[in-house]
């Protein structure tokens, strides 16, 4: 039992990885089955090496309304 809610636990955590790390422009596929493989290693791997989140819809009117 303690292994399946292992295996759920990481499961979660790696589809939060590849979602967040979609956003960021990065490898969502290689990211999440290292976290899922290895979550002790590649998570806190993941956020020392993460990218700025990708805001494309907020970066192209950011000088526009200014006077």
């Amino acid at each position: 039992m303690e292994n399946f809610i292992g295996i759920i636990i990481a499961l979660v955590v790696a589809i939060l990885v590849a979602k967040d790390a979609q956003k960021r422009g990065m490898n969502a596929w290689a990211w999440a089955f290292g976290v899922f493989l290895l979550l002790i290693v590649f998570l806190p791997l993941y956020f020392i090496l993460r990218k700025p989140e990708i805001d494309s819809a907020h970066s192209e009117t950011d000088g526009d309304n200014q006077n």
